[in-house]
């Protein structure tokens, strides 16, 4: 599938240090522009949670320039992956320099996905599985918005946008036919409904709040 997903979330790095790898505004837009180098469109979702780049690596050389295969076929599958390897460690090294930041700074913290696995991620992210609140329908929101800006700097090639799509029209299935989504609030609504939970009276309640947030 060539898939590949880059980034960082409230699970794998520190509030630090996703502040400083968040893609945000200008930013985006040439983060996308300079992408295009590499890839086969790319599309950037960076929240106050995650900074993720999904990406499709090119296609591998002509047929005639790919060493012959095996009788199973086990020589194109190692080259086929050592090529999105490499193509990998071009994204990190580029995210890196982008941010001014060394690769061996960042590189801990980075996960990687790609082909089904990429595919899985995406889709459990999009469907708010992977948020900090169980099924927060603002995250798919956040990737439309991001597919936007990308369409907007023409880095989705027509596989990305198919792939988008299902990933779309999968996340809509899991909220439709599941109750994921049915008890999903935000975090701050989460945390304000838990602080009034604690204190019975609500003015003092909301004292505490307003201390918190300060």
């Amino acid at each position: 599938m060539r898939l590949v997903v880059i980034g960082v979330n409230h699970k794998t790095a520190p509030v630090a240090l996703r502040e400083r790898l968040a893609l945000v505004g200008d930013d985006v837009n040439i983060a996308l522009k300079q992408l295009e180098a590499f890839t086969d469109g790319s599309v950037i979702v960076s929240t106050c949670n995650r900074t993720e780049i999904y990406a499709l690596v090119p296609q591998l050389a002509e047929p005639q320039d790919v060493p012959s295969l095996s009788a199973n076929g086990a020589v194109g599958a190692q080259t086929s992956s050592a090529a999105i390897s490499a193509h990998i460690l071009k994204i990190k090294a580029w995210l890196a320099d982008f941010k001014q930041l060394s690769l061996s700074e960042i590189d801990p913290y980075l996960y990687v996905h790609r082909d089904t696995h990429a595919l899985t991620h995406w889709l459990r992210v999009a469907a708010g599985l992977d948020s900090m609140i169980l099924g927060e329908p603002q995250i798919l929101g956040q990737i439309k918005r991001s597919v936007q800006l990308a369409q907007e700097q023409k880095a989705l090639s027509n596989q990305l946008g198919w792939i988008i799509d299902q990933v779309f029209a999968a996340a809509k299935r899991v909220r439709n036919e599941t109750q994921v989504g049915a008890q999903a609030v935000s975090l701050s609504y989460a945390a304000a409904k838990l602080v009034t939970q604690i204190f019975d009276d609500l003015p003092v309640a909301l004292c505490w709040w307003s201390r918190q947030a300060r």
